[in-house]
């Protein structure tokens, strides 16, 4: 039995040594962990699905950031649990509703909507009770997801980094509908057990997998550390089915990776060998980070590292709010970092202790539209302290934090906004604008920063490319000299930096194909935000600020251009 090939949009994985699914499309090594949304199941009776509800209300009431009247909620749950069925032709939607709203406005506790909802019974919407929550209280009050109580101590073991399971990733969507692990986590229960990446499992302590619903499958998976699983597996290559028992352990997911997506090593610090830069793709936001960046410093001192890049781009997960507190106290010496509000408390300031990592070291941070909640918090504090430059483009992240919450006498948990983060500068606002802005997504003419931001640095020499403002927008035929494919980007002499062409410059001293030591190349319309980091990066290690990089004249770009035609 062989996997077919499949491709990185078509596919589903299902992180299991996380014990979550993951409702997007991933790669295998991709660690992020998000609960599942929870779908449509029965809750049991009617007055079950009452102390739901009121379970529901009151936590929205008690740690919701901005809970909507009391009325309104009630509304929300009205028309999520009622509906009127087809033999009841002479009752008034309307009239329905606004008499159990005026039941439910009544209630006191969860006994008594429970009484409710029971005396309602014949009128309940079973079928569509929690897409009609969702979609209700979405409306009312932004993010709003219902899960589970597993998974939401699933959950907070990935904030802990301490999560229990196998340490697999399963592919759940090939044509046997048999799950497929596809990766292992280095040294996990199976990796030690002896299981290989494309092997199938036909059964999990007995039951059939096939056809089987993902969420049930992680059910099965899971359980308390030190138990046993049994599973039926066989390899792709063969058709031989065995058993093989495995002890649920401890995972560990490291947070930190370097510009490969690789953990962190000494040789992996730096972006380039030949440039004192550092790189690091902070992941996740979780237990293990702060330990990670403490390594991390030690490893930056041994190898020199004079700037350090920290990449925040592309993790829209929510993360932990405590870890990413720690983390940005762990880089400020001393200060605020933000002001919280939790629900209807009132507001504090929390400040940083006088520890500070990579004290002496400048850092840059990169920055997307789906950067984090966690990570934006993070990158807004070092800004406002002036202890870091980002770059990128503003992420949507609006201020408000997303927490799960459980809930009182029904075994599911509710992710709300709970908490809002208010900047320690009064004069910055959310979303979070970058001190460089770049466009991944545009084209370089739309690649300035907003006001009050610094332009992007478009006449500069980077390496062996000579880059001025109209090349941006050049062809290749407008240079008659290309750089191969397979020249160095990076520049082979660490001591040259970063130059700039000047409007009253003459012939003999112009960057042209004749006299330059390297030759100017036609470039792609938008300056990829790598380039515009290791720029910024380059000029603040060798003593010069960012604000030295200053844009080529038009004069000059254009005798420049007509010196390449």
């Amino acid at each position: 039995m062989r996997l077919p090939p499949f491709s990185r949009l078509a596919c589903v994985f299902l992180m299991l040594a996380g014990g979550v699914s993951i409702p997007r499309c991933v790669s295998a090594d991709e660690p992020s962990i998000i609960a599942s949304d929870l779908k449509e199941e029965t809750f049991g009776s009617a007055a079950d699905q009452g102390r739901l509800a009121w379970a529901i209300l009151e936590a929205i009431e008690q740690q919701n950031i901005s809970p909507p009247p009391r009325q309104a909620l009630i509304r929300v749950l009205t028309q999520a649990l009622i509906r009127i069925p087809k033999d009841a032709v002479k009752v008034s939607y309307r009239e329905l509703l606004e008499r159990v709203d005026s039941e439910f406005l009544q209630c006191q506790s969860a006994d008594e909507m429970a009484h409710v909802v029971e005396r309602n019974e014949r009128y309940l919407n079973f079928d569509r009770v929690i897409a009609e929550l969702t979609s209700g209280f979405g409306e009312n009050l932004g993010k709003f997801r219902l899960i589970r109580a597993k998974d939401h101590e699933v959950e907070e073991q990935f904030h802990g980094n301490r999560y229990v399971g196998l340490g697999i990733n399963l592919y759940h969507n090939d044509p046997s509908h048999i799950p497929v692990i596809m990766k292992l986590r280095p040294g996990g229960p199976a990796e030690r057990g002896g299981l290989k990446p494309r092997t199938y499992i036909h059964e999990i302590d007995g039951r059939p997998t096939e056809n089987v619903p993902q969420q049930t499958i992680l059910d099965w998976i899971r359980g308390p550390i030190g138990t046993d699983v049994t599973l039926k597996i066989s390899h792709e290559t063969s058709k031989e089915q065995r058993l093989v028992t495995l002890a649920r352990g401890l995972i560990r997911f490291e947070s930190l990776k370097d510009r490969h997506r690789e953990p962190i090593s000494r040789d992996g610090l730096r972006y380039d060998r030949r440039e004192p830069i550092g790189w690091i793709h902070v992941e996740t936001i979780n237990g293990s980070t702060l330990h990670e960046l403490r390594v991390a410093e030690n490893q930056a001192r041994e190898d020199g590292i004079r700037v350090l890049m920290l990449d925040f781009r592309g993790f829209g997960q929510p993360g932990d709010l405590h870890q990413s507190l720690l983390i940005a106290d762990s880089f400020l010496d001393g200060g605020a970092i933000w002001t919280r509000i939790d629900g209807s408390a009132e507001p504090r300031t929390e400040f940083a202790d006088r520890e500070c990592l990579f004290r002496e070291t400048p850092l840059i941070v990169l920055i997307d539209w789906n950067t984090g909640p966690c990570h934006c918090a993070i990158a807004a504090a070092l800004q406002d302290a002036g202890r870091a430059k980002l770059i990128g483009e503003s992420p949507e992240f609006n201020g408000n934090i997303s927490t799960s919450v459980r809930l009182n006498g029904v075994p599911y948990s509710l992710t709300m906004e709970t908490t809002r983060l208010n900047r320690s500068r009064q004069d910055r606002q959310w979303p979070l604008e970058p001190d460089y802005s770049v466009a991944e997504n545009s084209v370089a003419q739309n690649m300035r920063a907003s006001v009050n931001q610094t332009s992007v640095p478009t006449g500069f020499r980077l390496g062996d490319r000579v880059i001025l403002a109209n090349d941006l927008n050049s062809k290749s035929s407008d240079s008659t000299t290309t750089r191969p494919s397979n020249e160095p980007t990076r520049s082979k002499d660490p001591s040259e930096s970063a130059q700039v062409t000047h409007g009253n410059s003459t012939p003999s001293n112009r960057v042209t194909p004749e006299n330059s030591p390297v030759r100017p190349v036609p470039i792609r319309k938008r300056l990829p935000i790598e380039d515009v980091a290791i720029l910024v990066a380059l000029e603040i290690q060798r003593g010069l600020p960012p604000a030295s990089v200053k844009p080529a004249s038009s004069d000059q770009n254009t005798q420049h251009k007509e010196s390449t035609r």
